[in-house]
């Protein structure tokens, strides 16, 4: 009895023991390291006319992954997937493939290693087959949101039928996709800001483009996001009697009408004289205004986004305030010194306030002999003004613009001094 029982303590030893070193054998830290792609064979941009490419990851890989992850522009239908060891596979091509023509093979991060890791990153590489394509994309990004520049920018090169040809990722103000085929193509950027591989519109800012067949195109992206908030009014403010400051929720674009009615009985319509759209601001020139309560009404407004509140109403108090404060001029383009390559160049003045018909009173100047030209003046109704001389200046020669104290605003308030902007033609070639 005793026997029997020393033996069943030792199997039981025995067992215990086994169970524990087969617990140890199957225990360890999880590979977390993201396999990689190491070499490609042939090199990028060489020929496919072996119709074959070897591709060496960084760690033995799930062979059934690749499927899913292999893409190819122009489409490759043909081929086989031959596996050498654990790390490379052989792609064998059995179709033939399009004459001078560039192929863009990709790697996506649905590829995964032994352990289920997913690939590092996307890989893209191009091949050729026959001469080797060279139309070119590229151009600069611009952000809605300066934030948003901390972020890589997703790119996505499509043709024009949304199959993919090529993706990658920017890091700074700068883009470019060279060797493409000659062919029309749609660009798609997003910032992924909830990394999670995909663009959400209603989220995330966004641009596109459809971009025509060219040699070589460029193409900004401006990233911005989607906006389906229709324009309010913020508020109306009278400066004077005759000027009204609008500000708007949104930048404006356009609108239909405009109205300025009295609150009273009669309900008479003031006139409006000019109008005046900056950013998100409308200023008015109107007929005299009373000490009373006015009705503002805008239809069809619209904001950069393509909103449009259909009509809009808000009540203001009138102003009975005279504006005795003449214009500033604030810039000159081109400003004074420049040289110019027109005969009959075109100088924009920018002023403080709203300029009406016959108010600037201007002249060109020969600077060596004081010989007067008169200017054709243009863009009356607005802050921006535009003066040319009627007759052709003379190469190789300075002269001067004057813009004289006699210009007023609608009020009669005059400039109050000269103002000069020096120029001198220079005309190569003619």
């Amino acid at each position: 009895m005793k026997k029997g029982f020393n033996l069943l303590t030792f199997l039981l030893i025995i067992l215990s023991f086994g169970c524990g070193n087969q617990k140890s054998a199957t225990g360890g830290p999880k590979d977390e390291v993201k396999p990689r792609i190491l070499s490609i064979s042939p090199n990028e941009f060489q020929s496919l006319s072996d119709r074959r490419i070897e591709v060496l990851f960084s760690k033995p890989m799930d062979r059934n992954t690749i499927l899913a992850g292999f893409s190819s522009y122009p489409p490759i239908y043909k081929k086989k997937f031959k596996w050498l060891d654990g790390n490379t596979v052989l792609i064998l091509i059995n179709e033939d493939l399009e004459k001078d023509t560039n192929y863009f093979i990709g790697f996506s991060t649905s590829i995964k290693g032994h352990h289920n890791n997913e690939l590092e990153q996307e890989y893209f590489y191009t091949f050729r087959n026959g001469e080797l394509q060279n139309n070119k994309i590229s151009g600069r990004l611009f952000y809605e949101k300066e934030e948003d520049k901390s972020f890589p920018a997703r790119l996505i090169l499509m043709t024009a039928d949304s199959t993919d040809v090529s993706r990658k990722s920017v890091t700074n103000n700068n883009y470019s996709f060279d060797n493409l085929n000659d062919m029309d193509y749609y660009l798609l950027g997003y910032i992924d800001k909830n990394e999670n591989g995909k663009l959400n519109r209603k989220t995330e800012p966004f641009a596109e483009s459809h971009i025509p067949s060219q040699k070589i195109a460029s193409i900004d992206l401006n990233f911005t996001y989607q906006d389906t908030v229709k324009p309010k009014i913020k508020t109306i403010k009278s400066i004077s009697n005759n000027q009204i400051e609008i500000l708007f929720s949104e930048e404006i674009s356009k609108y239909d009408s405009l109205q300025i009615i009295s609150a009273d009985s009669l309900k008479f319509e003031v006139p409006i004289i000019a109008q005046v759209i900056s950013e998100k601001k409308l200023f008015l020139l109107t007929e005299e205004l009373a000490d009373t309560t006015y009705l503002f009404r805008v239809t069809s407004l619209e904001d950069l986004k393509k909103n449009v509140s259909d009509v809009l109403k808000k009540d203001f108090k009138g102003s009975t305030k005279i504006d005795t404060i003449g214009p500033k001029i604030l810039s000159s383009e081109p400003r004074t010194g420049s040289s110019v390559n027109s005969k009959q160049p075109e100088i924009l003045i920018t002023f403080d306030e709203i300029i009406i018909d016959g108010n600037v009173h201007a002249s060109f100047i020969d600077v060596d002999n004081g010989y007067e030209i008169k200017p054709t003046i243009s863009g009356y109704g607005s802050f921006e003004i535009q003066i040319k001389p009627q007759l052709m200046l003379k190469n190789y020669t300075t002269y001067k613009l004057i813009i004289t104290t006699d210009t007023c605003d609608i009020n009669n308030n005059s400039i109050t001094e000269d103002f000069e902007v020096k120029i001198i033609t220079i005309i190569k070639d003619l």
